[in-house]
């Protein structure tokens, strides 16, 4: 019993070292992770699951079904335990995506399974991998938030180090005990432990290092917009430069950008509006006002808010029209055609709109909205609003570039002594496309300006064009701004919408006409350079946008069921259930009573082993007496000598009798003594008949 009970110690205590290791490194992480206060439901996980690998006495079977299984399973439970991160404020929905969440649950599963088995090289390095995440994330968190919500960078580096150098020393002393090697010596330690510090004192020398690399992948890979990004974001909304040629393979870029659920094709998209030209670059107008919603949130939860964009127009009907955004990062404003009278957008959005009919959200842009527009059969109708003559802006021509615009206005034929604004437009598009050509690689330099060589070249692209008709008209005495965005008219059937893509990205001109009161579009740049909503795309592309298309209506279906929050809720009620029985009376009983039912099931147990323990050693010690008796003492059996070698070696120098009766007693004892399972009233009967022979 002594012998048997040293062995299970042997075997247990090395491997609850090194769970308890494993446990350390996986909770340090845990709790650096959760440290943001968006959920520690993780944490906790990691404690419960850490606390049943430690108290088991024994590893799991380590083959590759248990491992897998159970890899899969605490996949399953961690994504459920981070469902609290899985739901951030709804304004960061779409934008602070869910990668970080949905990556460290599976890797955190990846550690905690490393803990219920024989646990070696490999163990260590599941752990090792399970916590890479996490240590990734709080660093990146900490290094980009100095309030001290979230502990240090040097903090959780030199602690995931620390303690990974404990995991692994626990290892190789149990590899030794294992191996039957005798104990590490005290030199061996003092090595190990001054490896262990050099680790450390080259983790604090790098801290700097490894804070800016984790911040860039979190910035990068997963999706964080810090303020570097913002700044470059406002740049291009407030600012178009004509002196840049278009990007290499500009009309080959054909990434989907954002689909529109529409009866027709939406025609003309407005993105950004541009009414002051100086140096070379187009300037937007102020950002404006907050849009006010059109009534009262009658329900607290209510998403969705309406805001008025032009006023009702009682004799026109309007449609609904709803657009899903793909890629926000690559859209400066929510995209709408001129005709859009109501916007419906996420609550937490706080649109702003100018007096262009310019919508845009602070420092992003809205990843699903609704707009309810006036049908045109055309689809080119411009912005109504406002007049024309009400801001000065649109007859502004920068004075150094005054006598060259009228010397391009001569140039044109018929724009001078055109009778109407329409007429005018009518006259420079056709001057445009018959004496100009479309090139979307050339760059005008920026001296004196970029519209003079453009009109010498006679060679450009959309902004070019673009901004040679909004001075010429503006010479004119036509109010006219340009305006950038894209052109919606290729119909997608595999997604059954109406899909723009990065090289549908265009710009045009809104002029006004005085005698019908109101903006129209002009079109200047040659057919050659339009948008080409017929060139095909390859069946690559269409499987990504396909794919694409499905998780955008994962993540809608989502949001508009949401089955996460649903669970998070449900297990909150679970907790607080279980906390507050437990914490009750008639919980702390019930809690006991289980405590102590454990506690007896355990001796329980211990007895029937023990019980098991000295029938097996009876058995051994009835064998024994039973060869001593039943051979001369010259043949007695040697202490290491097997039984069935035994035997054998006596076998010719007994009796034929003698000899086949001790190898009958033999094999019966064998087969009681070395089974699985010890058979104990068998055992008895064996021991009885043994005891009775012997007499």
């Amino acid at each position: 019993m002594r012998t048997t009970t040293l062995q299970t110690n042997s075997i247990t205590w090395p491997h609850r070292l090194r769970v308890t290791c494993g446990a350390a490194v996986l909770l340090w992480c845990a709790w650096g992770y959760c440290a943001d206060g968006n959920g520690t439901a993780l944490f906790w996980l990691t404690a419960v699951v850490a606390t049943v690998a430690v108290a088991l006495p024994r590893p799991l079977p380590g083959t590759s079904r248990w491992i897998i299984w159970l890899a899969v399973l605490l996949t399953v439970v961690c994504m459920a335990a981070n469902v609290e991160r899985l739901m951030p404020a709804r304004q960061d929905y779409f934008r602070a995506y869910m990668l970080d969440r949905i990556v460290t649950a599976p890797f955190a599963a990846l550690g905690v399974s490393a803990l219920f088995f024989r646990m070696g090289v490999t163990g260590v390095t599941r752990i090792m991998l399970g916590v890479f995440p996490m240590t990734m994330l709080a660093i990146a968190r900490a290094a980009a938030d100095k309030t001290g919500a979230a502990p240090g960078a040097p903090t959780i580096l030199w602690g995931v180090l620390g303690l990974c150098c404990l995991l692994e020393l626990a290892r190789q002393h149990a590899a030794h005990r294992a191996g039957g090697a005798t104990r590490v010596g005290i030199r061996e330690w003092l090595a190990r432990g001054t490896w262990m510090g050099a680790v450390l004192v080259a983790a604090m020398w790098l801290t700097p290092l490894v804070e800016k690399t984790a911040q860039a992948t979190y910035q990068r890979l997963l999706g964080m917009h810090l303020r570097s990004y913002r700044e470059r974001m406002w740049q291009r909304e407030t600012d178009l430069p004509l002196f840049h040629a278009l990007p290499e393979g500009f009309g080959q870029r054909t990434r989907l950008l954002f689909t529109v659920r529409a009866n027709g094709a939406p025609g003309y998209l407005r993105e950004s509006v541009f009414t002051t030209y100086t140096r070379g670059r187009w300037l937007t107008p102020e950002s404006g006002s907050a849009l006010e919603p059109a009534d009262a949130r009658a329900d607290p939860d209510e998403i969705i808010t309406r805001y008025i964009l032009q006023p009702a127009v009682p004799s026109q009907a309007t449609e609904r029209m709803s657009v899903d955004v793909f890629v926000p990062r690559l859209l400066t404003a929510i995209c709408l055609p001129g005709t859009a009278a109501t916007l419906y957008c996420p609550v937490d959005d706080d649109p702003m709109a100018n007096a262009n009919g310019m919508v845009h959200v602070d420092n992003s842009t809205s990843a699903r909205y609704e707009i309810d527009v006036w049908p045109t059969e055309s689809g080119e109708n411009a912005f109504p609003l406002p007049d024309g003559f009400s801001n000065p802006d649109y007859l502004q021509i920068p004075t150094p570039l005054a006598p060259a615009v009228s010397n391009w206005v001569a140039r044109c034929p018929g724009l001078a002594e055109a009778p109407t604004p329409a007429a005018a437009a009518q006259c420079l598009e056709n001057y445009f496309a018959d004496q100009f050509t479309y090139r979307g690689n050339i760059r005008h330099p920026s001296q004196p300006d970029p519209l003079i060589h453009f009109m010498k070249a006679r060679s450009g692209f959309c902004i070019h064009f673009a901004s040679a008709t909004a001075l010429m008209l503006r010479s004119c005495g036509i109010p006219a701004r340009v305006v950038g965005g894209f052109v919606c008219s290729e119909w997608a059937p595999w997604l059954r919408r109406w899909v723009v893509r990065e090289s549908n990205g265009h710009a045009w001109v809104e002029a006004w006409d005085a005698a019908a009161n109101t903006w129209f579009l002009v079109e200047p740049t040659p057919g050659s350079g339009l948008p080409d909503p017929h060139r095909r795309v390859g069946i690559f592309r269409v499987v990504s946008d396909f794919l694409r298309f499905l998780w955008k209506r994962l993540l809608v279906l989502i949001e508009e069921t949401n089955p996460l929050q649903m669970v998070a809720d449900a297990g909150a009620a679970i907790v607080a259930y279980l906390r507050r029985e437990i914490f009750s009376i008639w919980g702390a009983m019930l809690l006991l009573m289980v405590i102590m039912a454990y506690i007896i099931r355990r001796r329980q147990r211990h007895h029937a082993a023990d019980e098991l323990a000295r029938t097996r050693q009876t058995l051994a010690q009835t064998a024994e007496a039973l060869a001593r008796r039943m051979v001369p003492g010259a043949l007695q059996r040697k202490p290491c000598e097997s039984w069935d070698g035994w035997l054998s070696r006596i076998g010719s120098e007994l009796p034929p009798a003698r000899r086949d009766e001790l190898a009958e007693w033999i094999e019966s004892y064998q087969q009681l003594r070395y089974r699985a399972t010890l058979d104990p009233a068998a055992a008895r009967d064996w021991i009885a008949a043994a005891r009775r022979a012997g007499r």
